[in-house]
């Protein structure tokens, strides 16, 4: 209810705006503008832009000289959308203007179309200029990927992958269904059980009347930790009858199990972290708890990778999205040179993030972002009962594992004083 009321409040907000509102609305290619400044100070006559990947939105304060650019028929002011599918977008009766990196510009539309979107995203007006998303430059000099990568990489098998996900699309995982997350828990374990070099620990922390738990496995080196995450739970719109969850999110828990499988019986330098989260759907539970838990040792974590929904490609090609902070630039960049390192896939970038597992770790301090397919927007079994391995790519998901690895064997390789890596 207070989230209906907050979207309510913003809407008026934005349509008191919009009422004095005589402003031109563009749509232009982003290539276009690589060598336009839309900013001159108070006197410039954009009011702001919204940058994709691909097209970019403008409003003006007058007609605008552009090359390329087309005046829209946009009739009310433009609002921002994050969390929200396509789907869940033109469901709700909203026109949408752009798409990019899980957010969507939408045109102001009537309170009652806000009040049927789901709470898992928000709404908010535009006021100044924003990048969604952007998709980087390829380098010229590509980084080589680390000599123990072409051995490790024989270890994966997207096959097992996908077979992963099958299985837990069964487990009702629903954070507030005991038997599914004990169901699930179970099978993880028994999973890596074989696995001898990984210790496995189970985190308890508050959630409702009975608690939550993480998993923890454990490869230790020294002190300094390579840290690999993604949510265990699942959501829908009936989620005790059924949350199979296939992309959201078995697809990045079936990675984070191949990893473990590939690193089994290697001497890596540091300490590896595979770290399984509770509650992640319920405001990113699970990730905070152990967050805190390890705030005053972030020193000791060298980088921390999430992944989220990365086994669903809507079109050729495939594609990531790495979402981090502005202030991890660099960090971002070592990780798109590793990327482009590999063939198979583009990735895009952005520096809006938000509801992930991520989250609480760039906010305490932590060298970390998140992997997501970068097909979100189409996806629509998001949050859904129809959300099964049916509609994910082996194809991307070997690209997921493959990127995993690299980054993993990257990272290890910066706290390696020999070649070994």
């Amino acid at each position: 209810m207070k989230q209906k009321l907050l979207i309510g409040l913003l809407f008026f907000a934005s349509w008191q705006t919009f009422a004095k509102d005589n402003s031109f609305p563009y749509r232009i290619k982003t290539k276009d503008l690589r060598d336009i400044s839309l900013t001159k100070g108070k006197n410039s006559e954009v009011l702001y832009w919204i940058e994709g990947p691909e097209e970019t939105l403008i409003r003006a304060r007058q007609p605008l000289a552009l090359k390329g650019a087309q005046l829209l028929e946009s009739k009310g002011e433009w609002l921002l959308a994050y969390g929200y599918t396509k789907k869940d977008l033109r469901d709700a009766g909203l026109k949408i203007l752009l798409y990019a990196a899980r957010g969507a510009v939408i045109e102001a539309p009537p309170k009652k179309s806000l009040l049927k979107l789901h709470s898992h995203g928000f709404v908010t007006p535009i006021k100044k200029p924003v990048i969604l998303a952007q998709k980087p430059i390829r380098s010229a000099e590509k980084w080589g990927l680390t000599p123990l990568f072409p051995k490790l990489r024989e270890k994966l098998s997207a096959k097992r992958w996908l077979h992963t996900i099958q299985k837990l699309e069964t487990f009702p995982r629903y954070s507030k269904s005991e038997a599914g997350t004990s169901q699930t828990l179970t099978f993880l374990q028994e999973e890596i059980r074989s696995l001898s070099d990984w210790e496995t620990t189970l985190e308890d922390f508050a959630f409702g009347s009975r608690g939550g738990k993480n998993l923890v496995l454990t490869k230790k080196g020294r002190p300094a930790t390579i840290l690999i995450g993604a949510h265990y739970d699942s959501i829908s719109e009936s989620p005790y009858e059924s949350a199979p969850g296939a992309e959201d999110n078995a697809s990045g828990v079936a990675v984070l199990l191949e990893i473990a499988r590939a690193l089994q019986g290697e001497s890596l330098i540091p300490t590896i972290q595979l770290v399984f989260f509770g509650a992640e759907e319920q405001g990113l539970i699970g990730s905070r708890a152990f967050v805190e838990k390890i705030e005053d040792q972030k020193d000791d974590y060298h980088a921390v990778l999430v992944l989220d929904m990365v086994g669903f490609n809507h079109k050729d090609p495939i594609d990531f999205l790495i979402e981090s902070s502005a202030d991890l630039k660099p960090f971002v960049e070592d990780m798109v040179a590793i990327g482009q390192s590999l063939e198979g896939f583009d990735l895009v970038t952005t520096t809006h993030y938000w509801g992930s597992d991520h989250v609480p770790f760039i906010d305490s301090g932590f060298k970390a972002a998140l992997l997501i397919e970068n097909d979100y927007g189409d996806y629509d079994h998001y949050h859904r009962t129809s959300d099964q391995a049916r509609w994910l790519s082996q194809d991307q998901g070997q690209m997921a594992l493959d990127y995993t690895l690299a980054l993993v064997l990257h990272w290890a390789s910066e706290l390696t004083p020999s070649p070994q890596l």
